[in-house]
Parts: structure tokens; C-alpha cells; sequence
């Protein structure tokens, strides 16, 4: 499961400025932390390390040969040397979890692994002891400062039981808990019904094994409203749990009318390089980062590369217009995360790119001799992007800065 957290469910875009400090720096075939200057923080002693800004920055270093990882959050290791395959830090709490591989296969299956999450401090304190099948936040989107007090809820591994706590960071405890170990367990946030409606509901058994439903808010200054009441689960099944979330489908947009290619005017290429990272399983161990390439073919209802005299720009079928212009030798489109685009831009065997959906472009000129990946864009500030280059066999080689430092350090 890998919902971490439970939100009202408010739903906001931004591209934020924030802009770091700290990135991984490559001395010799090791990886380290540093400033942007060069200045050591933590020594080069990782094969791999992921840069993570999910809500805040911190690093994940992996040593391939011992299978461990190692968690960086503030410039300094909080977790050594664990097991766990993936981390995710909320609300200054981190959760960390590990898979156990039961099957080897190619195809994906949940029952081909088990995952076990547990729950720390920042400073590397476990908060839930025991092994647990997911560990969730209830938190409210709209409350933007950080609360003291978290409300969380979570299933045992060993029993498949439910429990929900509150969690006092100041005091580095749990000091409430709402449900103890319920064979039944169901959330619901209420906003869905109504807007206005900030509380969430929680059904459960008591120890007695009768159903009970707690409907309370929980706000950044702590729980403002609580009730508990009755309620009949008498035909509900054991151990249920159910997620508050469904499906949602994606609008694509439509043209009123089907627009043309200018193929009169235009010598048009109907085809691009495609450039993405190489994925296994997320539970799989951790492997150094590869990119693949490979052709395929652009959409021409929305737009297509012209070609002018051995150049190529990229063109607007709808609006006719170059969104970029004829100076580049080849146009490739790249692996990006989130609402825009990134298109790689070749001149000269250099590499730059062309990011769209930020208002006007970003543009990073072609000085790269390594194909790259656009991981943060604006990680350095305003515009100024965190890249991953990439060696010619694809295999990761270094973290580089937009404009041309790239961070190896002899």
C-alpha cells in the first residue's frame, strides 16, 4: 500500500522555488553528500544515491554489494545501514519500508512479496514498534503549518489488526489512542458528501467486539471536534479495510475540428527518440540507474519536428506555430515528472533541453556531452534544475547543475 497520507481532499498544483543546498557528489566510483560548492557533508561511501523532494529534500544512499541503504535528512544520517527499500519523510516523521521476496517472477503480483513499514522520528526514533502492513496520516491539505500532534492509523502484521493513535512529536510519544487493535477497520472522509465537512469517520470493533464509529477533525493545533457513537457492522466482514480513494479519470482534450499537418510547406518527421529510465518492480533491490531509447511515433493532431536545410524545430499542429525553432540537429522527447513536457535538444553532440508548462519554456542550452534527465527542475532556485547525465551506454555517470557544473570532485 503506498498511501502515506489521508488529506482532505483539495487538490492543488504549484511548482515551488524552493532552492537546496545539498546534492550528491561523485568522488572517484563513490557518492557523497556536499554543498553546491563542493564542500563535503557526508563522505563518498554509497554506490547509489536518490535525491528525494517529496516535502522536503533529504538523500537515500544505497550500498549495492551489502543490499543496505542508509537515510540522509538534514545533512546528516538519520537511519544507517538498514534494510529498508524505500523512504518517505511527512510531517517530520519518516516511514520506512522493506519488502521480503517470496516469488521470483517477471510479472507483477502482491503475492509475490510482503512489505513491512515502520515508523521513526527525524532523529531516528521508531515510533510503532511492531512490524505493520501500512502506517498512514490523517492530515488536513489545507492546514499549512506543520502540527505537533499527528493522528495516525496503522495494521499489525502479525494479528492484521487496526489501530489509531495520536502522536505528540514534542514528547516523542504516543499520548492517545482512539482504536486499539480492531478486527475490523474503515475510513471515511467526509468532505466527499460535503465540502464543508473537514472531519474524517473511523468504524471499528471494540474489544467486545461491538461496532463503534468515531468521527472526529484533526487540525495543525490538534483534534478540534471528537464523538463517539454505536454503529451497526454486524454484517460486515473481519479484517476489512477500506481505502477512502477511488479511481479518477483522466480529460483528454478534444479538438473541435481535426487539425492538418503543413506538409506542403513543412518536410515533416512524424517520429522522435524517446528517452526514459529503466525500471524494475519497486520491491526489487536497488540497481544503478539506466536510461533506454527507443523510437516511436508523435502524435500529428498535436504536433510534429520540421526539418529545413539538416535542422529540426518542433511545430503546433492546432496553432501552426514553433514552439522550437529550426536549430537543432535532433529533438528527442524525455521522461519528465509532472503536467509538462521536456524535450532534449541536440546540437553539436551536446545536449540541452526545452521544458514547457512553467508559462515561458525554461531553456537549458546545449553544453551537456551527456544525455540527461531532468530530475528537479527548479531544485537551485528559479529555473536552475538538478540533472541526472548519463554515460553513452546509458548507465547513470553523475548529477550536474543547469548551467553546466556537474558534481564530481577528484
Amino acid at each position: 500500500m503506498k498511501v502515506f497520507t489521508i488529506v482532505i481532499l483539495l487538490l492543488i498544483s504549484f511548482v515551488g522555488n524552493c532552492q537546496y543546498n545539498s546534492v550528491p557528489m561523485k568522488v572517484g566510483d563513490l557518492f557523497g553528500i556536499s554543498d553546491s560548492l563542493g564542500n563535503i557533508k557526508i563522505k563518498p561511501k554509497f554506490d547509489v544515491v536518490d535525491v528525494i523532494t517529496y516535502e522536503d529534500l533529504y538523500f537515500v544512499g544505497y550500498d549495492l554489494k551489502t543490499n543496505k541503504s542508509s537515510l540522509i535528512y538534514n545533512d546528516k544520517e538519520v537511519l544507517v545501514n538498514t534494510d529498508y527499500r524505500s523512504f518517505i519523510i511527512e510531517n517530520e516523521l519518516i516511514l520506512a519500508t522493506k519488502y521480503n521476496i517470496l516469488k521470483i517472477s517477471n510479472y507483477h503480483s502482491e503475492k509475490n512479496f510482503e512489505e513491512i513499514n515502520h515508523l521513526y522520528d527525524q532523529n531516528g526514533k521508531q515510533i510503532i514498534i511492531e512490524d505493520c502492513k501500512f502506517i498512514a496520516i490523517v492530515e488536513n491539505a489545507d492546514d499549512t503549518k506543520i502540527s505537533n500532534e499527528v493522528l495516525l492509523y496503522y495494521q499489525t502484521k502479525i494479528d492484521n489488526k487496526f489501530s489509531l493513535v495520536l502522536y505528540n512529536k514534542k514528547k516523542s510519544k504516543i499520548v492517545k489512542t482512539y482504536i486499539d487493535k480492531s478486527s475490523f477497520f474503515e475510513v471515511n472522509y467526509n468532505g466527499d458528501l460535503d465540502y464543508r465537512n473537514r472531519s474524517h469517520s473511523f468504524i471499528f470493533r471494540d474489544k467486545k467486539g461491538l461496532g463503534k464509529k468515531i468521527t472526529l477533525v484533526k487540525e495543525s493545533k490538534g483534534i478540534t471536534q471528537f464523538t463517539e457513537e454505536d454503529y451497526s457492522i454486524n454484517n460486515r466482514a473481519k479484517n476489512e479495510y477500506e481505502n477512502p480513494y477511488g479511481d479518477y479519470d483522466i480529460a483528454v482534450p478534444e479538438f473541435e475540428t481535426k487539425p492538418k499537418v503543413d506538409t506542403k510547406s513543412d518536410s515533416v518527421i512524424s517520429s522522435w527518440r524517446k528517452v526514459k529510465i529503466k525500471r524494475d518492480f519497486y520491491y526489487k533491490s536497488k540497481e544503478k540507474e539506466e536510461v533506454s531509447i527507443r523510437t516511436e511515433k508523435i502524435n500529428t493532431d498535436w504536433a510534429y519536428i520540421i526539418k529545413k536545410k539538416r535542422k529540426v524545430g518542433l511545430k503546433l499542429t492546432q496553432k501552426n506555430k514553433l514552439i522550437l525553432p529550426i536549430k537543432y540537429d535532433e529533438i528527442l522527447i524525455s521522461e519528465f515528472v509532472g503536467h509538462s513536457n521536456c524535450y532534449l535538444l541536440k546540437r553539436k553532440n551536446k545536449y540541452g533541453a526545452s521544458i514547457s508548462g512553467f508559462g515561458n519554456n525554461i531553456i537549458i542550452e546545449p553544453i551537456f556531452k551527456n544525455l540527461f534527465i531532468v530530475h528537479k527542475v527548479h531544485f537551485f532556485g528559479n529555473q536552475s534544475a538538478l540533472l541526472k547525465l548519463f554515460n553513452n551506454d546509458g548507465t547513470f555517470y553523475a548529477y550536474a547543475k543547469s548551467d553546466g557544473t556537474i558534481f564530481i570532485k577528484n
